[in-house]
């Protein structure tokens, strides 16, 4: 016998009941009188009783599924935060205007591009040969598609980028030829190389979190760069690049981990250019004490090391099991948290649904579309250093007749009726 709720298990005990009660009555020959006496006295009241589980059902909105399940059906994948937008191209100052960004140019009033959602099959967005400063905050940037680059800055000056998700294309964020750039608190991943400088001046990148390229961050014939704070780690081939024209660049306080791992020529950091500057980055192949040696032809030292260490597993929280009707609008959502996020796995009954680069924000899973029986939804997340959890969640899908029957207000009310109608039964049976 397939399970039940609790309720509906009673039911069933006291519809065996009924039976046997009618059959009871039957035979002693008192079924006609018993029919009379509830027809006259105690109709109207069976009626109302069969009617209460409908009325609560109706009458108390506030008292729906969604409380029994626990879930949040408003939780949606992070690009649904942004308003949709076809790639953005400015090659002069009216584009700005054309475009509709707010702003002048000035540094006081900067052109915003702020909120939208870019996934294209080629760049999301370009600007080039302008001297108007602008800003780009808060997009969702998604490029699908090689060679593209998510975001290419040609001949720019004294702007922003900030707080922005950019996934794909062959590199994240491409500058050429730019003056005192600003790229600040943004996610970069899943691209060829993450963040590149082609001959540049006086960048500065704090906060960044830039993994899963080949190489994290590259420098060619760029100088005078400044970059602090950055968590640079789990790219295959290198963390960062410093070629032999890149001069007095300076790397403090970096993150930077598992870069390369399992191939001979990789390392978390190449240093080809001169002068450069690097002090107090935490490094996870430095074992102390000692200055810590960075790769290539410089060689430069960071001579004030911190070994990174990271042994524990992405924190994950443990949505409540779920019981549905069938076609319900139900998502259960997930909001692991991480200081080095790196992959994500949803599998469904030990199927893979989905899989791919975990950006430190909410996953979901979409329960409306399941047929009808049970379910379990496992995910699974892995940090840059290799730590994983998982969570599971069980999820039964019932047909539409049990799976609306509404909430445990209206299920004890059922049981009430049945219950008060036995005992009615029970009373006509005893009277002559």
């Amino acid at each position: 016998m397939p399970y039940l709720p609790g309720y509906a298990r009673h039911c069933t005990f006291y519809n065996k009941e009924i039976v046997f009660l009618m059959f009871s009555v039957m035979e002693s020959g008192a079924l006609m009188t018993g029919v009379r006496r509830l027809k006259e006295k105690l109709l109207p009241t069976l009626i109302i009783l069969m009617l209460t589980p409908f009325v609560l059902r109706f009458c108390i909105p506030l008292m729906d599924e969604s409380e029994i399940t626990a879930i949040d059906r408003n939780a949606d994948f992070i690009s649904a935060q942004y308003e949709e937008c076809e790639p953005i191209v400015i090659e002069s100052s009216t584009d700005f205007e054309s475009y509709g960004f707010p702003g002048n140019g000035t540094n006081s009033n900067p052109y915003i591009i702020e909120g939208v959602n870019i996934s294209s099959m080629t760049s999301c967005i370009s600007i080039s040969n302008v001297n108007d400063i602008f800003v780009i905050r808060d997009c969702f940037l998604k490029s699908n598609r090689t060679p593209n680059y998510v975001i290419q800055l040609l001949n720019v000056v004294n702007s922003t980028i900030e707080e922005n998700v950019i996934i794909g294309g062959s590199q994240g964020i491409r500058c050429l030829q730019s003056i005192s750039l600003r790229l600040i608190r943004n996610t970069i991943c899943d691209s060829g190389s993450g963040l590149v400088f082609i001959n540049s001046l006086k960048a500065t990148a704090t906060g960044n979190s830039i993994y899963g390229h080949a190489t994290g961050v590259e420098l060619v014939y760029t100088s005078q760069c400044v970059f602090s704070a950055n968590r640079i780690y789990a790219n295959t081939q290198h963390g960062l690049t410093v070629d032999a024209g890149s001069e007095f660049n300076s790397f403090t306080f970096n993150l930077i981990g598992w870069n390369g791992l399992g191939a001979s020529y990789s390392r978390n950091a190449v240093d080809g250019g001169g002068n450069n500057n690097w002090f107090t980055n935490s490094w996870s192949d430095y074992t102390p004490p000692g200055p810590y040696n960075i790769s290539g032809d410089s060689n430069s030292q960071d001579l004030d090391p911190i070994e990174l260490i990271d042994s524990e597993g992405p924190w994950i929280n443990a949505p409540e099991d779920i019981v549905m009707g069938e076609g319900s609008p139900v998502i259960v959502s997930w909001n692991p948290r991480d200081i080095f996020p790196f992959q994500y796995t949803l599998l469904l009954n030990g199927m893979i649904t989905s899989a791919g680069v975990w950006i430190d924000e909410e996953i979901s899973f979409d329960l409306q579309y399941l047929e009808p029986g049970d379910y379990n939804i496992i995910l699974a997340v892995a940090d840059g250093s290799g730590n994983t959890t998982e969570d599971i969640v069980f999820a039964s899908v019932l047909y539409i007749i049990l799976g609306d029957i509404g909430t445990e207000l209206v299920a004890y009310a059922s049981i009430l009726s049945v219950v008060i109608l036995i005992m009615i039964l029970c009373i006509v049976k005893k009277r002559p």
